[in-house]
């Protein structure tokens, strides 16, 4: 014989540990419904916003690329007054990119390739205070210790060679900052200078035969 179902009361159901704690959330909802929905909305406009801004972002870095890739083809086809006006409009257009980065090397060198002094210095050192792209840290130095050169600057350009060896991350690149430097050293008539840094290159083991026998013409000079 089936036993009859047991009727819970409202006591036995607030006894209930289970129902008590679900009571209690729904109570505890009700009455800080409106605060709580602000911190929902607060975490969606946070989700939402970083959304945003990483695809704005990505947007960004997608257009600044293609409009290096415009400027590196225009310098390519000798069309460097329109290569000028593109990494312009990048530097202008997209700032804190590292296409904006990349841009102030390549100007400065159009500007330098085209012997506009002045405005070389400007990007080249623009693009050497704050550079992420090792592989641009040499050329750049080489750059603008040139044109210190050719306003009769020896020891600024030594000054910028060194700069330029110590961000340097490969060796073969340090090396051939270092014979810059010596030949600077050896033409200011410091021998012992120039004659130190060319025998450290042929010292070393892994240095390339056509910088030891750069050095080792430096060391000639200084022996005769």
């Amino acid at each position: 014989m089936l036993k009859p179902k047991k009727k819970f009361s409202k006591k036995d159901i607030k006894q209930d540990p289970f129902l008590e704690k679900v009571d209690k959330a729904e109570a505890y909802f009700e009455t800080n419904r409106q605060q709580i929905f602000q911190v929902i909305a607060a975490l969606l406009v946070i989700f939402f916003g970083y959304q945003f801004i990483s695809n704005s972002n990505e947007t960004k870095n997608i257009e600044a690329n293609s409009l290096l890739s415009q400027a590196l083809v225009a310098i390519e086809k000798g069309d460097n007054d329109n290569a000028i006006v593109q990494f312009e409009s990048l530097i202008q257009k997209y700032p804190n990119t590292d296409s904006e980065e990349i841009a102030y090397y390549y100007l400065g060198k159009t500007y330098f390739d085209q012997k506009i002094y002045s405005d070389a210095k400007t990007q080249l050192s623009l693009f050497a205070e704050s550079s992420s792209v090792p592989a641009l840290i040499p050329p750049t130095y080489i750059m603008l210790a040139e044109i210190a050169l050719g306003e009769n600057l020896i020891e600024e350009a030594i000054s910028l060679y060194t700069k330029g060896k110590s961000k340097s991350t490969l060796s073969h690149q340090k090396n051939e900052l270092a014979l810059y430097i010596a030949h600077l050293e050896l033409f200011q008539g410091n021998s012992e200078k120039a004659q130190s840094i060319a025998q450290e290159i042929v010292n070393q083991e892994f240095a390339s035969d056509k910088l030891k026998d750069s050095a080792k013409e430096i060391l000639g000079k200084t022996n005769s």
